[in-house]
């Protein structure tokens, strides 16, 4: 509790995408968005739904990601919507709530993550 570890993944994440840490890294987005997906270009982060904003609030503070989740409460039209974002490689980070793992591991599956990060992994 409150050692850091969601920044120090942050980090991890910035340096992976070659983040520079200025708004240049939001015109670098919008140009990943137009190129063809690069495989592995992308990480998954599951944790419980309780923390789900936090990791959100924490990744966009100390780095401009596209960042795409579903936690208890996703349609399966978000469902979809994510697993495509993820595929066409316009969102780098996706953040899944452990409840809803279970729910898109096979259209998880599809996508190449480059990294896989479990938070509280003991529940």
């Amino acid at each position: 509790v409150g050692l850091g570890k969601t920044v120090q993944i942050a980090a991890l994440f910035a340096a992976m995408f070659e983040k520079k840490g200025t708004y240049a890294d939001r015109k670098d987005l919008r140009i990943r968005r137009r190129q063809k997906p690069k495989p592995g270009s992308c990480a998954l982060v599951v944790a419980p739904t309780s923390v789900m904003e936090n990791w959100s609030r924490e990744l966009l503070k100390w780095g401009h990601f596209s960042i795409k989740k579903i936690s208890s409460g996703g349609s399966v039209e978000e469902r979809e919507s994510l697993g495509r974002d993820a595929l066409e490689g316009r969102v780098e980070v996706v953040l899944v709530s452990h409840h809803m793992l279970a729910k898109v591991v096979d259209m998880l599956a599809k996508v190449q993550f480059s990294i896989m990060v479990v938070d509280e992994c003991h529940i």
